[in-house]
């Protein structure tokens, strides 16, 4: 639990940032940024998992009680 309580404090190691998006943007123009900036090749990802853990998320299993609901963000 320690871990996971501190997990956020990284030194500022993680590469993580909020990308402003406006209206004019797609899904693929906000995208693009973080491909660049963790120098994901353009395509379909492998392992999504692994990227953002690379990236320094920290993505954590739970039951959400639901099959209509799969994942959540904050």
């Amino acid at each position: 639990m320690e871990a996971l309580v501190t997990a956020d404090d990284d030194g500022g190691k993680h590469r993580l940032r909020a990308i402003p998006v406006d209206d004019f943007d797609t899904a693929a123009d906000a995208a693009e940024t973080p491909r660049l900036e963790w120098k994901v090749p353009f395509g379909p990802l492998s392992n999504v998992v692994d990227v953002l853990e690379a990236a320094g998320a920290l993505l954590v299993v739970r039951d959400l009680k639901s099959r209509e609901l799969d994942a959540v963000s904050q």
